[in-house]
């Protein structure tokens, strides 16, 4: 696992992270339906791009397993 510091979000960046977090909501919010997690999911790219600093966590391939920012 590698920390990055991120730049530039580009939409591919911000898909994959929204992928994980998708991931990680269903794996420890378990009292949310899938269609509030949808609802919620709608949200998610933008505020991944106001984040004013944000780290992930890359895989030993380079993409998101985890963010922070």
């Amino acid at each position: 696992m590698k920390i990055v510091e991120i730049n530039e979000k580009t939409s591919e960046l911000i898909e994959q992270l929204t992928n994980v977090w998708e991931q990680s909501v269903k794996a420890t919010h378990r009292f949310l339906s899938s269609s509030e997690i949808g609802e919620i999911k709608k949200y998610v790219p933008q505020a991944l791009i106001e984040i004013p600093h944000l780290l992930i966590a890359a895989d030993q391939d380079g993409s998101p397993a985890g963010f922070m920012g």
